[in-house]
């Protein structure tokens, strides 16, 4: 499996950056995914890199992060509701947050921390995320 240095950005060549990111979206297994949001959305030269955009905005890094989140669950878990995802369980529980799925917490966190601007880009990068991790699609990470 690529280690977490040929992932960003700024390491080595480009195709063998895209070549460990398509492995990992082709294990299509949420908590392994989960792991390199850090990694796939850590900031190079000032910011993220996204889809062609470079975003240098200081809530860039938490808020791709939180779209990923939500993207993993949903593109490789296919089911992350009320009663079978921790993070809606732990937010209903503990905070009396109650949300139908993980996406819509993790939405309404982005905004309530982060605003509007914010929750623009999560509304961005969230479906082109999800059909990355479907499509085993690099693209995006650039």
């Amino acid at each position: 499996m690529a280690k977490s240095s040929t992932l960003r950005s700024e390491a080595v060549d480009p195709a063998q950056r895209r070549q460990a990111i398509v492995s990992i979206l082709e294990t299509k297994d949420p908590l392994f995914l989960e792991k390199f949001s850090s990694v796939l959305f850590s900031e190079n030269a000032g910011g993220i890199q996204f889809d062609g955009v470079r975003y240098s905005q200081d809530f860039a890094p938490r808020v791709f992060g939180a779209a990923w989140m939500a993207a993993a669950c949903e593109a490789a878990a296919g089911s992350c509701g009320q009663q079978d995802d921790f993070y809606v369980v732990d937010a209903c529980t503990l905070r009396n947050q109650c949300f139908s799925s993980r996406e819509q917490l993790f939405r309404e966190d982005v905004k309530s921390n982060f605003g509007d601007e914010a929750l623009s880009l999560y509304m961005l990068a969230y479906p082109k995320l999800v059909q990355a991790i479907k499509q085993n699609d690099p693209t995006i990470f650039n």
